[in-house]
């Protein structure tokens, strides 16, 4: 099982110019679930730092994101992965602590839309710095970053495929 440290010492014996020996599946694969590991930690981590419980900092993220529009609610299910009905508590949540706001979609009277407020992009912040302190951690350890993305959409979609 390799480490993350493993991982950066790989990127930099092939940056001297050693070549890393060869990689099985079962090898890469285990690195992608490493990774997988590594970025719900992250994520828990940023939720903590934002002072919101994993749920509540997810479809805050992903108003966030949306932008002034804001999201549809079945629309945030979808990409949650929920069905819309699991969001009203997580979302009367957020709205209670002023993150955010329920409204009536004016494309379609029948759904509902939620936009982040100022002081739910604000109580984000911490959760960003976390994500570009790591970003930058990463541009730093993979010099060749078209190759690292090349790399890891053959990997997605290898295992999409399956």
């Amino acid at each position: 099982s390799h480490r993350s440290g493993d991982m950066l010492n790989l990127a930099s014996h092939s940056s001297a110019g050693l070549a890393p020996a060869p990689l099985g599946g079962a090898e890469v694969w285990e690195l992608a679930r490493e990774l997988a590991r590594a970025v719900d930690e992250l994520e828990q981590r940023q939720a903590q730092a934002c002072d919101l419980r994993l749920p509540l900092f997810r479809l805050l993220g992903l108003t966030v994101a949306a932008g002034p529009e804001g999201v549809v609610v079945s629309q945030a299910g979808q990409s949650l992965g929920l069905r819309p009905q699991a969001l009203n508590r997580p979302a009367g949540e957020l709205e209670a602590q002023g993150l955010l706001r329920r409204e009536v979609d004016p494309a379609d009277g029948r759904a509902r839309r939620l936009r982040a407020t100022p002081a739910g992009a604000a109580r984000l912040e911490p959760g960003r710095r976390l994500e570009g302190d790591l970003l930058a951690r990463i541009a730093q350890a993979i010099p060749q970053a078209a190759v690292a993305r090349l790399v890891l959409q053959r990997l997605v979609e290898a295992a999409t495929k399956a």
